[in-house]
């Protein structure tokens, strides 16, 4: 069933010269640590297990470690050189093959592997003239199902398993490298195939070292998942190849980023007495802001390395750089413009695009028409379709995107939509498409996908002739939307602007009014946006109109007569230790129906107070969360008013990272400790090995001391002691 190697090496120092050949009908693992990794998941795109057998808050003891903590993942690198030699490696599984720590292959020149000793093939497998081969083969009648095949559904369907209880091939089988993979082929065949590859280090494919006319490297998969930097090096065009696995796809889906060392989410192991131990704190990143911790990630491409085009490719929450020759005479070996061609690219969680100022590394993204494909030569991301999915940071419900430049322009017959926020202007031309929430992909997004969403940014400007497409429906989307939406502080319209209207699949409507353009103002007056237009007059015979009577939104009315509901009712009550700073004081206010609501306020000691509504959100208490101005000030925004909402402020306060005794308080907040006495004190801050990194004088009061991410104990003279965690 399965194979652990604790400690394999082949070097070309050996006194042996062959091949191996390792095989299981389950699973294989190289280099074996004695541990699961945490983020060995189901989703083939996501990077959290939703297996019910290793549920977050109970897991198996012993079965999840901490992938980048050296002191709990012990295993050694797994080096296979076989420069000077000639032979190879080979493994092949049915179900995982899993890599503990570097993989560092080094090719030889000669004939690669031999056929296997009397059964000629591995599990099947004809390893023969390769030098290395590793493979999962998904050979098992329960696990065939395979979720990227089979074209479009007719209808939504939700992410409840519905293969009659068996796994699908891609929750099962998957091929995973917990650290680097170096792979430098030199002469030899290479093959790394898996419905799933992932890799939590750096990967990288160098066919350039000593490109011979068997010199390859073949990765074989439906969905590439690429945790760290990829780095590509190659002399002669297609020498790296990226197949799919399954027949349906032209290409494997590519993720970049979710790096171990900044993920979106909490990850907490147990260790064998069943204690919890914290591999990671969930990271936010807000651009510009020195206390985010999110990490970079680099696409690299050397010699003549380039990438094909992709049907699908995800970034997830990482900043992304890509590497340029336009700066870098001065690096050793060359370095081209390293760029991604691709039909659809999505966004999840929080992703910005980097630029360095010596622009040695460029975070360059374009929307292009089908005719400009190939045709562009900054170094960074080209797509037909920018979509936004609905997952963001820290359990939020809609991602982020940063650009380097202060606007994205949709071109005609490309695409913008999805769910979520970019922070930058949009300009949409004629015969482009914004296309919020469920309106971009319909049926081809993800199942969590099939339900209305808002799409926002800054400031909006439309072309004559750019287009808007919505969709409606009775299924409420995550903000209580009915209908899809655009949110921009402001709207500019320069001729007449076309939004057609689309029932989604399987769902019905009701009479009404809903929103389906909010913004703060109107650049040209109130009376531009009667630019906008209807090309869909009605849907199953039912008439449509749009209305423009409530200042900062632009409802679609479905039915006759209907009129919006105009206002909602917000109540802030008074609460000690809490000024309102806008608006300027308590009691009610109002919004209109389906509208946001903003506030600003400053609490008399850190830190802030935890706010709630009166709402729920899947059964769970709405908590709103601030974001911190530079005036010390917090701003909240109650999204999508559809009924009264009553606030409150506290008892507890807004993290549950914080240690009161006896009137001293102590607490993080980003990359800061801070520490609050009644007279003056000492602090003596020590790591979690015991040395000490810092001492700080306090006066009466709070004291912010910035340090770097990590577990800290802080001591009082009163010998009191606290533990810390910096995200």
């Amino acid at each position: 069933n399965n194979v652990y190697l604790q400690d394999f090496q082949y070097t070309n120092g050996s006194t042996y010269n062959g091949s191996v050949f390792v095989g299981a009908d389950n699973n294989i693992k190289l280099n074996y640590g004695g541990l699961t990794n945490q983020a060995t998941q189901a989703d083939p795109f996501l990077s959290k297990d939703y297996d019910a057998r290793y549920n977050w808050g109970t897991p198996y003891k012993n079965d999840y470690h901490c992938d980048l903590n050296p002191t709990v993942n012990q295993a050694r690198n797994l080096t296979l050189d076989f420069s000077g030699v000639n032979g190879g490696f080979a493994a092949v599984a049915s179900d995982r093959i899993d890599v503990y720590k570097q993989l560092l292959y080094t090719g030889g020149s000669g004939a690669g592997m031999s056929s296997v000793p009397s059964q000629n093939t591995l599990q099947g497998e004809n390893v023969a003239g390769y030098g290395l081969y590793l493979k999962t083969t998904a050979a098992k009648d329960s696990w065939t199902f395979n979720s990227l095949e089979g074209g479009v559904a007719k209808c939504p369907y939700s992410c409840a398993a519905d293969n009659c209880g068996s796994a699908a091939l891609h929750n099962i089988v998957r091929m995973t490298f917990h650290d680097d993979a170096r792979i430098i082929a030199n002469g030899q065949k290479v093959l790394l195939a898996s419905p799933v590859i992932e890799s939590y280090g750096h990967m990288e494919l160098d066919v350039a070292s000593s490109n011979g006319s068997k010199t390859s490297i073949t990765i074989q998969a439906d969905s590439l998942i690429f945790h760290d930097s990829l780095i590509l090096s190659e002399t002669t065009t297609n020498k790296v190849k990226f197949q799919p696995w399954s027949s349906s796809l032209k290409t494997p889906v590519m993720k970049f980023g979710y790096k171990r060392t900044s993920p979106p989410v909490q990850e907490i192991i147990y260790d064998e007495n069943g204690n919890p131990f914290q591999c990671n704190t969930c990271v936010t990143h807000t651009k510009g802001d020195p206390k985010s911790k999110l990490d970079t990630m680099v696409v690299k491409f050397k010699n003549d390395a380039s990438l094909e085009r992709m049907e699908s490719t995800i970034v997830d929450h990482t900043v992304i750089t890509f590497l340029t020759d336009s700066f870098d005479h001065h690096s050793k070996g060359k370095i081209q413009n390293a760029k991604i061609y691709t039909d659809l690219f999505r966004v999840r969680n929080q992703v910005e695009f980097w630029r360095d100022a010596a622009r040695t590394r460029d975070g360059h993204f374009e929307l292009i028409s089908e005719a400009q494909m190939f045709s562009k030569n900054y170094a960074g991301v080209y797509t037909r379709h920018l979509h936004m999915e609905p997952i963001g940071a820290c359990g939020r419900r809609y991602s982020d995107l940063w650009l380097c430049d202060p606007a994205l322009d949709v071109i005609t017959t490309s695409t913008f939509g999805g769910y979520g926020k970019i922070h930058a202007d949009v300009h949409v031309e004629i015969q482009a498409t914004l296309a919020p929430g469920y309106a971009s992909l319909g049926l081809r997004g993800n199942c969590y996908e099939q339900k209305a969403g808002t799409l926002s940014m800054e400031n909006l400007r439309l072309d004559k002739g750019a287009e808007i497409h919505y969709t409606i429906g009775d299924v409420l989307g995550f903000d209580g939307e009915y209908t899809d939406c655009i949110e921009a502080d402001e709207i500019t319209l320069y001729g007449d602007v076309f939004l057609t209207i689309e029932k989604r699949a399987c769902q019905n409507y009701g009479p009404g009014c809903y929103p389906i353009i909010r913004y703060n103002t109107v650049a040209i007056g109130e009376s531009n946006l009667n630019n906008l237009k209807l090309k869909t007059t009605s849907i199953d015979g039912v008439p449509l109109s749009l209305n423009m009577g409530t200042p900062g939104v632009v409802y679609l009315c479905v039915g006759n007569g209907v009129t919006p509901s105009i206002v909602r009712e917000v109540h802030i009550p008074q609460t000690p230790g809490v000024t309102m700073i806008s608006p300027a004081g308590y009691g009610n206010y109002y919004v209109g129906s389906y509208g946001h609501f903003n506030f600003t306020v400053k609490y008399d000691q850190e830190p802030p107070l935890k706010v709630t509504t009166n709402r729920t959100v899947n059964g769970v208490t709405e908590e709103l969360l601030g974001t911190k101005n530079a005036n010390g000030e917090y701003e909240y925004v109650i999204r999508t008013v559809k009924e009264n909402i009553v606030l409150q402020f506290g008892p507890d306060y807004a993290t549950d990272n914080i240690d009161i005794v006896d009137g001293k308080a102590i607490w993080s907040y980003g990359s800061t400790i801070y520490i609050r006495v009644e007279k003056a004190d000492i602090a003596s801050i020590y790591s979690v090995a015991g040395q000490l990194v810092n001492r700080v004088e306090l006066t009466e009061g709070s004291t912010s001391v910035p340090m770097t991410r990590g577990i800290y104990i802080v001591t009082l003279k009163d010998g009191s002691v606290h533990k810390v965690i910096l995200k």
